[in-house]
């Protein structure tokens, strides 16, 4: 049940970066410098009496600015989008394979509910559900089966699986 879980989040990750992928920032730092000269006459009358005045300089400066673009290109997002799909898609068949592979597997190792004549034998995998046990009790238990006035032991042995990587 976990595999496909994980993939279906591995999906949901694959759909946010195809989403973000598909936006391009672009940053431009602009900045220079300004000089120049001027001169000016002005001419006039203040009440009743004239003027002329005349103005000239040199000027200087230095500028500077940043621009951002952002750009978001949906056929970038669809074709990420659909690789996305198309590796979850191939995650959950590759999932399906495996639970199919073990499935035979234990179908071959699991014993079948068959009639065995007296004298014969049979072997195979039992499997017992012991999962309401607690993990630490391990050892050999007896399973006893009943049928009619026949009374069968089978020895089970249950030690702790501790699956660390």
């Amino acid at each position: 049940m976990r595999q496909p879980w994980a993939a279906a989040w591995a999906a949901v990750a694959g759909a946010i970066n195809a989403s973000t992928a598909a936006y391009n920032t672009s940053t431009t730092y602009n900045s220079g410098n300004t000089y120049g000269s001027y001169n000016s006459n002005s001419y006039g009358n203040y009440g009743y009496k004239p003027y002329s005045v005349n103005t000239y300089g040199n000027y200087s400066g230095s500028y500077s600015g940043v621009s951002t673009t952002t750009i978001y290109d949906p056929a970038k997002a669809q074709a990420l989008a659909n690789q996305n799909s198309q590796n979850f898609r191939s995650s959950l068949d590759s999932i399906a394979a495996r639970v199919q592979n073990k499935r035979q597997i234990i179908e071959q190792l699991v014993m079948k509910a068959q009639t065995i004549p007296p004298g014969n034998g049979h072997g195979g995998l039992i499997v017992t559900d012991t999962r309401k046990l607690n993990h630490k009790i391990e050892g050999d238990f007896e399973v006893v089966v009943k049928v009619g006035n026949e009374e069968h032991i089978f020895v089970v042995n249950r030690s702790f699986y501790n699956q660390k990587k």
